[in-house]
């Protein structure tokens, strides 16, 4: 089945359906490295996380950050990195997924994921990326240790609740 029908078949279920909230009532996403701390999604990490902040972008258009979370023994970790769009220039969440698994999924095995407004998970890369607020916030979430599929669903889920 192509991504697109899988796409669909999510929508009609109840993915990529979610409401989303206008912009004066959504709760601001703050860096990448405050949002890992302060929602609660490095939990699985242990008491003592190390974040590592990277450079990002921050424009009327576009804004990107990313942040590493490590264990003190450097694993498990987890990356996030927030993408954020202006809304009004942004494609469908469907359209942005297809494009991404193309780009992203060439030759790579992935699965459709019920988080947020659409997922997509990669195993050989570890990376779950999670589309919300009708697709202008992805979170690209890397992990690594044993369960890398375990530790970006629920640093997903803390985000989402955290940031609705």
């Amino acid at each position: 089945m192509s991504l697109a029908a899988l796409i669909m078949l999510g929508g009609l279920l109840g993915a990529g359906n979610a409401q989303v909230p206008e912009k004066a009532d959504r709760v601001p996403i703050p860096t990448a490295c405050a949002a890992l701390e302060d929602s609660g999604a490095t939990g699985a990490l242990g008491p003592a996380v190390a974040f590592k902040s990277s450079a990002g972008v921050d424009t009327a258009a576009l804004r990107l950050d990313q942040c590493r979370a490590s264990a003190p023994t450097g694993t498990p970790s987890l990356v996030l990195l927030i993408r954020q769009i202006d809304s009004e220039q942004s494609r469908t969440v469907s359209e942005q997924m297809e494009r991404f698994a193309a780009a992203d999924g060439r030759d790579r095995p992935y699965e459709l994921l019920d988080h947020g407004d659409g997922a997509l998970w990669f195993p050989d890369l570890g990376r779950l990326v999670v589309w919300h607020r009708g697709g202008a916030t992805r979170f690209v979430l890397t992990a690594t240790g044993e369960n890398p599929r375990e530790l970006a669903v629920q640093a997903a889920q803390a985000l989402l609740a955290a940031y609705p």
